[in-house]
């Protein structure tokens, strides 16, 4: 698996999280603006914690010997 593939399953699951965050917030009375910060925080929390995966993918794949015949991505 790529880094951009990891990336991308990573943001798509947060982004599958999101409607049901929001629909958590409203049974629990919250108004827009406390739900677009909360949401906002969540999205700001999942960038960050995502943004040493890719860096973190190309080390361990550098650290693979190469193999004969076997092609690189």
């Amino acid at each position: 698996m790529s880094s951009w593939e990891l990336v991308v399953a990573v943001l798509v699951f947060a982004s599958a999280l999101g409607p049901g965050a929001g629909g958590l917030l409203l049974d629990a009375g919250a108004g827009q603006p406390v739900q677009l910060v909360a949401l906002g925080g969540y999205c700001l929390m999942v960038s960050v914690l995502v943004v040493p995966v890719p860096r973190r993918l190309r080390a361990r794949t550098s650290a693979v010997p190469h193999r004969e015949g076997v092609p690189s991505r």
